[in-house]
């Protein structure tokens, strides 16, 4: 919460959303568990904290064992899952984003593919140069030295 520096008083905020005080803790009438709906929804359990040495007073097992905690806690969960908006759009964009990297996929596939095609046609194209090359090499060597096409035959 902002700070009045003149004052040093607390200034109240508006939350942009849908702010409910769910129940109340009874000797201080503080907001104990509040929930609160915008683009999504969470539910704010005050006072949550426990110690994790077993043999202190608020060590966690405590009330986390109890069933009114653990009512408490599911259904929060609940009404936190049934409230919240942004996991269809967030679905929705997942599934665009998964088809779009398929799509990427695909053409990956085929540039390797056709790539391969090309390496292929180069080296099918190289090995008939040197072909040619060593039969035209051959001819002249077999017209030098056995038809007398050199020194004056």
């Amino acid at each position: 919460m902002p700070l009045d520096r003149a004052t040093g008083e607390l200034l109240p905020v508006e939350p942009a959303g849908e702010l409910t005080v769910v129940y109340r803790e009874h000797s201080k009438n503080a907001p104990a568990v509040v929930a609160y709906r915008d683009s999504g929804a969470s539910v704010t359990i005050g006072g949550f904290t426990g110690n994790s040495i077993e043999r202190a007073p608020t060590h966690y097992s405590l009330f986390t064992g109890e069933d009114g905690f653990r009512r408490l806690f599911a259904h929060s969960a609940k009404w936190a899952w049934e409230n919240e908006n942004r996991y269809d759009a967030t679905i929705s964009s997942a599934c665009e984003a998964y088809r779009a990297a398929a799509g990427d996929e695909a053409d990956v596939t085929e540039d390797v593919e056709s790539a391969r095609k090309r390496r292929n046609s180069s080296a099918l194209v190289r090995t008939s140069i040197v072909l040619v090359l060593m039969v035209l090499g051959v001819a002249i060597v077999v017209r030098t030295c056995f038809l007398g096409g050199g020194e004056g035959n």
